[in-house]
């Protein structure tokens, strides 16, 4: 054995506030603590952090979320960040003290900021070893490592991660994003839990009352937000395509929060050469699925989840991911995703109870 590539997704590390969704610092440092056993001595590990490994997108700024989003705003949400979780940074750099361990960094919908040099040369101090970014994808021989939120016409990122409006560099997002921003977030602040729960359109289902007021709010925000985008059209983070606006209000009238990309998964990794395995995260939902002589895995989420059953009224923890990948003479001879054991036990909540 050669080489170790362990792949994470959708972390989401915040500040520590009631938006912040990760909440297990002690399993994430009991995993890394898991590779650092004599038995791996000698074995080089890497670890890919493969997108949304910080929250940048659900963490405001002065108790506000701006539209335009400079290299010091993203620098001072990653200063909160480290600080809400020192243990994370800790393990992180514990790993990388072994001169053979590396980190690789992807790019994801929920940490575009790693874009910025500044906050790619501020992580590098802050986690001194073998550190690097990607972009958005990761090649590993016949291994192909990336977020997944590029294969989402949603949360699709166009050609240029940072552009310049009215002479600042500022963040390229996804139109998405800027609902998330003023029409999501005041949600997420009243029903912090709400979207931690999956399948939504279960947990809906069960909340009539609930889900009418979403549709109202939703409905109102989508034409109030069409007359901005009419209004400025020579903003760039006003733009977009017609077909985005159909699938937003689809979305967003008929309550459906949850991502669902699999069809343009299965499509791209028919298409792309090359690629045998493909690693991604994204949809929060981990599985593996095989597509003739390709295999698919989605290493799910290390935020704090929870699964609703159509059986009863309660919602209960959702089990933690990761993948990892076996090269040996610089050939991939293995890949398999495991189920890490959360430290913290279920809880079930009733969900009537707590919402209404």
């Amino acid at each position: 054995m050669d080489k170790i590539v362990l792949v994470l997704s959708d972390i989401e590390v915040g500040d520590g506030s009631l938006t912040d969704d990760f909440i297990d610092d002690d399993a994430f440092c009991s995993f890394i603590s898991s590779y650092l056993i004599h038995r791996y001595d000698h074995i080089p590990i890497e670890i890919v952090f493969n997108g949304d490994t910080f929250d940048f997108i659900k963490t405001g700024h002065n108790n506000l979320y701006p539209r335009y989003i400079t290299d010091d705003i993203s620098l001072k949400k990653l200063d909160l960040f480290a600080k809400a979780h020192p243990k994370f940074f800790a393990a992180v750099k514990k790993f990388l003290k072994k001169k053979k361990n590396s980190v690789i960094f992807i790019c994801g919908n929920h940490d575009p900021d790693i874009m910025f040099n500044s906050v790619q040369k501020t992580l590098k101090k802050m986690l001194p070893g073998k550190v690097a970014f990607s972009g958005f994808y990761y090649k590993q021989g016949s291994v192909r490592i990336e977020h997944g939120s590029q294969l989402d016409l949603i949360f699709r990122v166009g050609k240029h991660s940072v552009i310049t409006y009215n002479n600042k560099k500022i963040l390229n997002l996804p139109f998405v994003t800027y609902i998330i921003f003023e029409h999501i977030m005041p949600i997420k602040k009243q029903y912090p839990l709400f979207e931690r729960v999956s399948p939504k359109k279960l947990f809906l289902s069960k909340l009539k009352n609930l889900s009418r007021r979403f549709t109202v709010l939703n409905t109102k925000y989508f034409f109030k937000s069409l007359v901005k985008v009419i209004k400025n059209k020579e903003d760039p983070t006003y733009r977009l395509a017609g077909s985005y606006i159909r699938k937003m209000l689809i979305r967003m009238v008929n309550n459906h929060y949850d991502v669902a990309f699999d069809k343009m998964v299965r499509k791209f990794i028919k298409k792309t050469k090359g690629t045998e395995i493909l690693i991604i995260g994204h949809s929060h939902k981990a599985r593996e699925e095989r597509i003739k002589d390709k295999f698919i895995i989605n290493t799910g989420t290390w935020r704090d989840e929870y699964i609703l059953s159509k059986y009863d009224n309660v919602i209960r923890a959702k089990s933690k991911h990761f993948a990892e990948v076996i090269i040996t003479k610089n050939k991939i001879i293995g890949a398999r995703l495991i189920r890490y054991k959360s430290a913290n036990k279920s809880i079930d909540i009733n969900v009537f109870g707590h919402f209404q």
